[in-house]
Order: C-alpha cells, then structure tokens, then sequence
C-alpha cells in the first residue's frame, strides 16, 4: 500500500459566487485545479460565513455568502476548512451555526470554531491511507464578541495586547517619530493552545496547526508570532501553515519544522462595498495579487517535502497558474525574505521546495 501522502494547502478563501464556470470551461484554471484533484487531502479556510441569517457584527468590514457556495467548495474538492477567523461571526452565531451546519451536511470538515471554547479548541483529525493527520485552529484576529468562551460560541481564540513604546528622548531630538510596537500573545490562551495540542498529539500521527495571525497587507512578520510559532513547535507540531495577511510572508525553519507565515489568498471575491470604501486603486495594493499553493507531501507518516507552486490572481480575485517569468520572481523573493529565518528555498522546474534539514 502507497503510505505517500500529499496534502495541498490553500491559503485564505472568501468565495462568494459561483466557480462552476471556472471549474467546467476555463482551461486556464483547470490547471490550478488539477492541483487539488491530484492531492489525498485539501485544506482551505473558510474565510465567510455562508449563511442568510443573523445581522451584521459591528465592526468595519463584514462579508458573507449564500450557503449554496458550499457547493462550490465540494466542486473545488475541499475536504476541510479552518473556520477560525477574523469573519467566522460577521453575522453572529447564528450565522457561524449555520454555516457548520451547512458544512456537516455537505461531508465539509471543519475545525476552529465551535459553541464554547472545548468545542471551538477540539482538534480535526482526518485518516488518509492509514494515518492520521490532525489539525488545529485558531485565530489572533479577534473583533469584539468573536472568541468562543466556556458558555460562548465563537473561534478558538488567541488574545493579543499590542504595546506602544514611546522613546522620549528621542522623541524630543526628533519630534513626531513613530512609537516602537511590541505585540505579546496572552499566557493564558498560549495555555489553553498547548493543552489542545497535546490533547491533538495522542489522536493524530502528524499534526498541522493553523493561525489565522499577523497584520493584514504588512509584510511584517509581528514578535508574538515568532513565539507563537515555536511554541506550538515546542509542543509537538509538525508543520505550522499561517493565514491571513493578504501578502506573502517568510518561511522559517525552527527545530526542523516548517512555519509558513502565511502564503496570501487562494480565492479572494472582494465585495463590492470594500473596493468602494477605500477605492479600486488602494484596495488593489490591499490585496497583494501574488500567492503560492503549499503542497506538503507525507512519507512514512514524516514530512518528507514542502512545495510552493506561484500563482496570481485576475482582478475577480481567482487564481490562474503564474507565468514562468514571474513565478521565478515570486521564488526568487520568497527565498531572499525567507532566508533571514533559517530556511532555504531552491526552485525546481517552476516550483519553490523548501530544503528540510
């Protein structure tokens, strides 16, 4: 029995129409989704509730989709999702409740979310092929009222205080200069993320965790998700995949274990509302068009390779394979930003692999 197993990793997708034409009639991006097709395993978020009911959270941006776009998550060949982020509860727990539900039915697994904070930090555990790969989720990016709670629901919730230094004589020899920002993730939720992992670690032979962190379309990667990232290696994880920044962060190599920071979006549809909120122009810097699939592949329950295939984005938001030329770029400039964190990157036939040692 072939024990290889390749996992595909999709960074965040807020899909709100159909992709049934795409995925049917445009040759271009069946290239992409032989790429899914071709993998035992898909993980992708679920960046949008997908559901008519609730009303919206108030906070500045809010999205969701018509939970009939479940329909096109199966067509695009998810098997789960991370529900654990910054949108899960735009539209309440009724809308998050419905969107699990919708999900539950549809044979989508999901992690990340749930009605208290047990359920919400309850691992995934998915067996391919006679192993065990386990998932779990949770989210930096926290509007008021997201975290899930012991009697609340909600995401899985890492709290984070962000402190500004002000250096004053500086200051005084140069006077509005910026204040130094320093970021630390709360030691009580850093708790509750290493009793998750251990409680994942005794149900799974490989463990994957995925954050929802940084700061959306800084290339910056923040002092708490260093720490946050070699914790969770600390704690037995086996490969850190990273969402939410809208932009393409380094890799690192801590302990031999990879943390991807984040790789950008997979599908992204913006709404209407956010381009003309901030205008096409700034809203097309926002939302940086360059990304990467992750393709993880198993071997004797071990990692044994981490790809990083280019694509980029049209301005609809869906993503087509990278030409040669920028690809080689786009390889070229993930292995310069990730060289400064002990990893190595060689391009291979188009393709970025990450060297393990």
């Amino acid at each position: 029995m072939d024990s290889t197993i390749r996992i595909v990793l999709l960074g965040d997708s807020l899909i709100l129409k159909s992709m049934k034409n795409l995925v049917e009639h445009d040759e271009r991006f069946g290239r992409v989704q032989s790429i899914l097709r071709e993998a035992d395993l898909v993980f992708a978020e679920c960046e949008n509730p997908l559901t008519t009911k609730g009303v919206p959270a108030e906070k500045i941006i809010t999205v969701r989709g018509d939970p009939s776009i479940v329909n096109d998550l199966k067509m695009l060949g998810y098997d789960a999702v991370t529900l654990a982020n910054n949108h899960a509860m735009d539209y309440g727990w009724e809308g998050l409740s419905e969107t699990m539900d919708t999900l539950r039915e549809n044979g989508i697994k999901y992690v990340g979310a749930g009605k208290n904070l047990d359920e919400a930090w309850s691992p995934l555990v998915i067996q391919q092929k006679g192993i065990r790969i386990g998932f779990v989720a949770f989210s930096n990016t926290l509007a008021m009222g997201f975290a899930a709670g012991p009697r609340r629901p909600g995401v899985a919730p890492i709290h984070v205080t962000t402190l500004y230094e002000n250096q004053l004589l500086w200051m005084l020899e140069e006077p509005g200069s910026p204040p130094v920002i320093k970021t630390e993730a709360s030691d009580e939720d850093r708790e509750l993320l290493k009793k998750s992992l251990k409680r994942a670690k005794e149900q799974c032979d490989f463990l994957i965790a995925v954050p929802h962190w940084g700061r959306g379309s800084q290339e910056e990667v923040l002092e708490y998700q260093k720490l946050l990232g070699h914790d969770m290696v600390e704690n037995g994880v086996d490969l850190i995949y990273g969402m939410h920044a809208h932009v393409v962060h380094p890799v690192e190599i801590y302990k031999r274990v990879p943390i991807i920071y984040c790789m950008n979006n997979f599908i992204f549809h913006a709404p209407s509302e956010w381009v003309d909120l901030i205008g096409r122009e700034a809203f097309e810097y926002f939302l940086e068009p360059e990304s990467f699939i992750v393709r993880a592949t198993l071997t004797e329950r071990k990692l044994s390779r981490v790809e990083f295939i280019p694509i980029k984005h049209d301005r609809g938001g869906n993503p087509y394979l990278a030409s040669k030329e920028l690809g080689d770029s786009m390889i070229n400039r993930l292995a310069k930003i990730s060289s400064d964190f002990s990893a190595k990157i060689e391009k291979r036939e188009g393709i970025a692999e990450l060297v393990l040692t």
